[in-house]
């Protein structure tokens, strides 16, 4: 069953194209690996399948009701919280309290 779908997919900051009509397939069950140098355009593609970011050209569909989170590498934290607080304060469903 395919979960998620990229066609198409361009992506360019300033004269620097980082993804160029990438397609891509993820099916239900497949555990996938994504390896590239720094600065190659991995983080822009996981942003975009999580929606957080839009393709300059192409699609990128979730399929079937999937819940795409992105956990980025230096998350913004509230300094008042407690580490416990800070994790269930997601807008995530199924990590709230």
């Amino acid at each position: 069953m395919n979960l998620v779908t990229l066609t198409g997919v361009s992506k360019q900051y300033s004269d620097r194209e980082l993804l160029d009509e990438v397609a891509l397939l993820i099916n239900g069950g497949e555990r996938i690996g994504l390896i590239g140098v720094n600065g190659s355009g991995k983080t822009t593609l996981l942003r975009m399948i999580a929606g957080q970011e839009s393709p300059d050209a192409g699609n990128v569909t979730v399929w079937g009701g999937v819940s795409v989170q992105f956990l980025a590498q230096q998350p913004t934290l509230n300094d008042s919280l407690t580490v416990l607080e800070q994790i269930f304060n997601s807008p995530s469903p199924q990590i709230q309290l």
